[in-house]
């Protein structure tokens, strides 16, 4: 009897293994049930990351000194 053992080309660390083809994609598709589960929520717990969260030297790093529609450094900066 033939044991057919694979893994998931883009997640080689999810293995299976299984008397058929059906049994071992079965297996490879409820350990990557598993861990998109686990991956979820820790990505619920990451903080999204938007402009209001930055600071004006944050903003710059990040946009290369671009000014926006409605964001002002203050009246110090010359505008060239």
């Amino acid at each position: 009897m033939p044991l057919y053992r694979g893994h998931l080309k883009e997640l080689p660390f999810i293995t299976g293994e299984g008397s058929s083809k059906k049994a071992l994609y079965r297996q490879l598709a409820e350990q990557y049930q598993e861990y998109v589960a686990l991956n979820q929520v820790e990505e619920e717990k990451d903080e999204e990351m938007t402009s209001s969260l930055l600071t004006a030297d944050q903003l710059l790093k990040y946009y290369d000194g671009e000014t926006f529609d409605g964001f002002s450094l203050g009246e110090n900066v010359k505008e060239e």
